[in-house]
């Protein structure tokens, strides 16, 4: 009587930690499709943008702060992919590249309503363009350990350093065309691989017994 009992709960505690775990990787999917779709917008929004760039006018702009949103639901995903570098520093530098972005969206809104001048409004744009050139150097680390493929780390170094490099040589609040060109093709790969990356979290994450 007392092992059919223990049984009839052990049975019951299985299918909840089996109804738990397909909660949870319904979630973890839902998760990496949004950041897929938030990756290639932003994709094509870069590429936009520096071909409208000679052209530029105010509300070309907000395609950029519409990408700042799109990177800040990408990040999740990102980040989770990321988790087998099993590094403090990446932690860190998805926090702050998140911060960045918020900043930037306050910033466009804020300067819009006249409420924010434009040297703090650039130098807004100046930090948080530093955040996603960072943000980039640290995928282009995970994809030459193997968590990409190893083509999308040459992009993204190549994509990191030319923007870092040009850095002065704009205004703050702009990247060099050639910079945004290589950071939609950086973001249309990223989406590209993370499915991937998903599979790699799958076969490493640790089994409940």
């Amino acid at each position: 009587m007392l092992r059919g009992v223990a049984n009839g709960d052990g049975e019951g505690l299985n299918a909840q930690l089996m109804k738990t775990s397909s909660t949870m990787s319904k979630r973890k999917t839902a998760r990496y499709r949004i950041s897929n779709v938030s990756l290639f917008v932003n994709g094509l929004i870069f590429i936009l943008y520096a071909a409208l760039v000679p052209t530029y006018v105010r509300a070309v702009h907000w395609l950029i702060t519409l990408a700042a949103a799109l990177f800040i639901a990408a990040l999740p995903a990102i980040h989770d992919s990321l988790r087998s570098l099993k590094s403090a520093v990446e932690r860190v530098l998805a926090i702050l590249f998140g911060l960045g972005m918020v900043a930037i969206i306050l910033a466009d809104v804020l300067f819009a309503l006249s409420l924010l001048n434009a040297l703090s409004r650039d130098m807004t744009y100046a930090i948080g363009n530093a955040l996603l050139l960072l943000y980039v150097l640290t995928v282009a680390v995970a994809a030459l350990k193997g968590i990409f493929r190893r083509w999308l780390g040459y992009l993204s170094l190549l994509a990191g350093i030319t923007g870092f490099s040009t850095y002065p040589l704009t205004p703050a609040t702009l990247l060099p065309k050639f910079a945004l060109l290589l950071l939609g093709a950086w973001s249309l790969a990223l989406g590209f691989n993370l499915p991937k990356a998903k599979k790699r979290v799958r076969r490493t994450s640790p089994r409940r017994s």
